[in-house]
């Protein structure tokens, strides 16, 4: 998606302290399996929407909260009765996470970076669990001088799964998901 930006940047929007917005991701998922001795779940791609608001408490930098949806695509190989004899049956499932992002965002005129902890609510298996995870942005934005606000950028999320329970020896939490991918988005600064 290509977006012409023909009004100039306006310095007038630091003065506007509250921000909300909407953004879309789209891109590749990777999985570490500690549930099984073998690899019988990869990631394929992943699609998420969301909301987010944030609040400019210091010159260019912000503290936000989201809330995404993800859908996350796996191609499972886990052993699966096959009454043609081949017990081997490659099937796509899903992993979908309801995700509230934490995130301080720093910007500068055209840039900015962004970043924090995500706590994620998501079904495992036959259950419902808790994880945690950390996301990551760093992209180009442009503000036009109503507020509206468009962005795009390269983003990745590493989420810790299964918290109630499946640990190593050291009490780690082995499995995880990550994803990495380019989020666009389209919000409004508004307020003093």
């Amino acid at each position: 998606m290509v977006i012409f930006c023909t009004v100039e940047y306006v310095h007038g929007q630091n003065e506007k302290k509250h921000y909300f917005g909407v953004r879309y991701s789209y891109g590749a998922c990777f999985f570490k399996d500690g549930m099984f001795s073998e690899k019988q779940l990869d990631g394929k791609t992943y699609h998420s929407a969301g909301f987010d608001y944030s609040y400019r408490f210091w010159e260019n930098t912000e503290l936000g909260l989201g809330l995404m949806w993800a859908v996350n695509l796996l191609d499972d190989r886990r052993h699966i009765f096959n009454p043609n004899g081949n017990p081997n049956i490659e099937t796509t499932t899903s992993v979908n996470a309801l995700s509230i992002p934490v995130y301080v965002k720093h910007s500068q005129k055209y840039f900015f970076i962004g970043g924090g902890p995500c706590l994620n609510y998501h079904p495992w298996f036959d259950n419902w669990t808790w994880g945690i995870g950390f996301e990551l942005n760093v992209g180009l934005q442009y503000v036009f001088k109503s507020g509206l606000t468009v962005f795009v950028s390269p983003r990745g999320q590493i989420n810790m799964l299964n918290l109630s329970g499946n640990e190593n020896i050291k009490g780690i939490k082995k499995d995880v998901l990550s994803q990495l991918g380019i989020s666009i988005g389209l919000g409004y600064k508004f307020g003093k």
